[in-house]
Formats: structure tokens, C-alpha cells, sequence
């Protein structure tokens, strides 16, 4: 995943994301990486206190849930997009 000095939004290890084609991109096997919805992140993550220096702020993924943190590296898009598109890896990514 890159794209971080974009959307400054990092979770702890382990925090899991979704890989979800990117609408509206030029490329079409383009693809983004969104937290999930707090619901769906382990409780000992949720509360836990993050800085983004460059932002200059404090948050949690709780205030951050359900966000685009970053886009897979232009390199990895085809194969990752055609592995997700016929169902051999689930969208749901370990961090």
C-alpha cells in the first residue's frame, strides 16, 4: 500500500482494510484500501490513541473507520484486481 502522504491515516499492525476498486480512476484495475467500519475492527484497536505528525492531529480509528487510508502500488493493481475478481482472496486484508 502506498499513498499514505495523501491521506495521512495509519493504523496500528494489525488493523485489517478492504482492497476495493477505485471508481473513477484512469486505470481500471486501479484499487484503493479503506478501513473497515468499526464494527469490524478488533476492540484492543479501536481506542487506541494514533499522530500523524505530518497532520499535526490526534485521532483513533474509531474517528477514522470506514476511510480510504491509501491505494496498492500500480505494480501489484492487475493481478491483485483479477485474484479479487474471480474469487480466490477475499477483500479483507490483515494490516
Amino acid at each position: 500500500m502506498n499513498s499514505y502522504h495523501d491521506f495521512k491515516i495509519k493504523g496500528p499492525e494489525g488493523t485489517p482494510f478492504h482492497v476495493l476498486p477505485e471508481n473513477g480512476n484512469r486505470d481500471p484495475f486501479a484499487l484503493r484500501c479503506v478501513l473497515p467500519e468499526v464494527s469490524e475492527i478488533p476492540e484492543t484497536l479501536v481506542d487506541v490513541p494514533l499522530v500523524s505528525k505530518s497532520a499535526r492531529k490526534n485521532y483513533t480509528l474509531r474517528e477514522v473507520a470506514g476511510r480510504q487510508i491509501g491505494r496498492v502500488q500500480y505494480f501489484l493493481n492487475r493481478e491483485l484486481k483479477h485474484l479479487l475478481d474471480c474469487g480466490k482472496i477475499g477483500n479483507c486484508i490483515k494490516g
